[in-house]
């Protein structure tokens, strides 16, 4: 039978995505860690580690101030209390909790990784985000969607284009002993569907497709630890300059997608 033909539109799987939104990863307010302001700076600092949050409100009835770790940890020798270290909730600290994943990362790629962001519904403080909230998992399924997406127009080209795809592989019989073992499970799948990231992303090194999306072999491989990270659900938060790389991998993504979007558009 004829090979599969890619149908869906990155766009629409954005559509979708839409849903994913700072409510979903948010700390909310009930389980907020507020310090008192009349805490010395070093049990602040320990209370914050212990629990890894990288910043915390301070514990006003009404929240307009908040302690960064950062902070603390630079004022650790100072004998004040950590209310004096406390900074003012800003207009660009503050949010909707509709804003989506797409939203909250270039957010953060473009600001202080260890400044909160307040959620706010009406005038009341409902819950905040940091950085380290982008690790969560509605996260991992907003890139692994990408990452599918990404997946499937890659098989659906190789199939077009390909035939004799297992030329490019070192090793042609695994997909073959795969099929099989599959057989009856997934019936009218062609033997290319069986493909794995590792073999999807061998054939585009050895092939044209790697000049029509313009990818690097260096950024193969970088895409490969990328994708295992998402799928297995390892960290991808470990450091504030995480939070600007997590940007570049999302843009790096949707660039690989709309290309090969356009090269389907173009040779159907």
């Amino acid at each position: 039978m004829p090979h599969r033909k890619y149908t869906t539109q990155f766009e629409d799987i954005k559509e979708m995505l839409k849903s994913l939104t700072a409510k979903a990863i948010m700390t909310p307010r009930q389980n907020f860690c507020t310090l008192d302001p009349n805490l010395e700076v070093s049990v602040a600092e320990k209370i914050l580690k212990d629990r890894r949050f990288s910043a915390a409100p301070i514990g006003d009835t009404q929240i307009h101030r908040y302690l960064r770790l950062e902070i603390l940890i630079q004022n650790r020798d100072v004998q004040i209390e950590c209310g004096k270290l406390a900074e003012e909730i800003q207009y660009r600290d503050q949010i909707t909790e509709d804003l989506s994943i797409e939203e909250l990362i270039n957010r953060f790629a473009s600001r202080d990784g260890e400044t909160p962001l307040f959620i706010l519904r009406g005038k009341s403080v409902v819950g905040l985000v940091t950085a380290a909230d982008l690790d969560k998992i509605p996260v991992k399924i907003y890139f692994f969607a990408f990452i599918s997406v990404l997946e499937s127009l890659l098989i659906s080209i190789i199939g077009r284009d390909y035939i004799n795809y297992k030329l490019l592989l070192d090793k042609p019989n695994a997909v073959s002993n795969r099929c099989k073992n599959c057989e009856g499970e997934l019936m009218g799948l062609e033997e290319f569907n069986y493909l794995m990231t590792r073999e999807i992303f061998e054939i585009v090194s050895k092939s044209s497709i790697k000049t029509i999306i313009g990818i690097t072999e260096e950024e193969i491989k970088d895409f490969k630890k990328f994708r295992n990270r998402v799928a297995h659900d390892n960290y991808l938060i470990v450091n504030t300059d995480d939070v600007k790389k997590l940007k570049t991998k999302q843009e790096k993504i949707a660039s690989y997608i709309t290309a090969l979007q356009k090269e389907t558009w173009l040779n159907p």
